[in-house]
């Protein structure tokens, strides 16, 4: 897919489908970044017993499908456990440290979304951890520059389109930058991401124990900043030229095959579009086994 770098004339967006008009005000950060961050992932090249807590799993060709979810009270019992473990640290860190209760407003949201919905694209590193540092530079920085009543919505509007643009929505953040505004201390920053990152390590440790025995939902993260997997097949955001799956680039093909499914980075899935993907990969991968 080529970017449009400026606006078209006013005569070739008459003359373009209405579906299709103004596209040039689209933007994917992802097809920049592309270009200068690594792609490639060193967890399936660590011992089986790291990587499993860092949330790579290794596809087994054997497994048509995953093993059932726990029953309800279990899984509940599960996700209240991992919250509870998860402020309970974060609280424990802010008595140590004789902080305000309020810093772990917007922790509370973001064990909901950690421990319940582990697999959400809401509740990955690149969203947890790139979201609240946004929204707590950008909360104290506008509890500085700007006073009276309007400064939390210029806050939360201003961290709003950072997320958007970064591609790191993640909704508790936004409580964070309301709570930046009325600390002002850019100590504050360094509080939230200290939270954060114990949150992130609880969250590692329970959610992949629960996953020991093969439950498709015990796993966080389900991918780190890139997308590294669609339930059990491994995906890879980019697609590269044919025969070189370890190329990235942004393209318009989707590649299914024995390894996984190559998606364009631009192409961000539902529910029900991941599930037919997954049936055909699944359907590719035991033809060539029986082969």
């Amino acid at each position: 897919m080529t970017l449009i770098s400026s606006p078209p004339s006013t005569s070739s967006i008459a003359n373009q489908p209405a579906t299709e008009r103004y596209r040039w005000a689209d933007f994917n950060i992802d097809t920049h970044l592309l270009r200068l961050l690594p792609h490639s992932s060193i967890l399936p090249f660590l011992p089986r017993v790291i990587s499993h807590f860092l949330g790579h799993r290794v596809p087994s060709p054997h497994a048509h499908k995953p093993p059932p979810p726990p029953p309800d009270m279990v899984l509940w019992t599960l996700s209240a456990t991992g919250a509870f473990l998860g402020i309970s640290a974060v609280t424990g860190i802010a008595h140590l440290l004789s902080l305000s209760p309020h810093v772990v407003g917007s922790m509370g949201a973001a064990a909901i979304l950690l421990f319940l919905t582990p697999l959400s694209p809401l509740a990955q590193p690149r969203n947890l951890l790139l979201s609240q540092m946004f929204a707590s530079v950008i909360g104290v920085g506008v509890g500085r520059l700007v006073t009276g009543w309007a400064a939390p919505g210029i806050a939360v509007a201003a961290t709003a389109v950072v997320m958007c643009v970064t591609k790191t929505v993640h909704p508790p953040a936004g409580a964070t930058a309301v709570l930046a505004v009325v600390d002002g201390r850019w100590r504050f920053v360094g509080v939230v991401m200290a939270s954060t990152g114990v949150m992130a390590g609880v969250a590692m440790g329970w959610v992949n124990f629960c996953g020991l025995w093969g439950w498709e939902g015990g796993r966080w993260p389900e991918r780190w900043f890139w997308g590294e997997g669609v339930g059990v097949g491994e995906v890879r955001v980019g697609v590269g030229e044919k025969g070189d799956g370890e190329e990235w680039r942004d393209g318009e093909e989707v590649v299914v095959r024995r390894e996984g499914i190559v998606l364009p980075v631009w192409l961000e899935l539902g529910v029900e579009e991941r599930e037919v993907l997954e049936g055909i990969w699944g359907r590719v991968r035991d033809r060539r086994i029986r082969v």
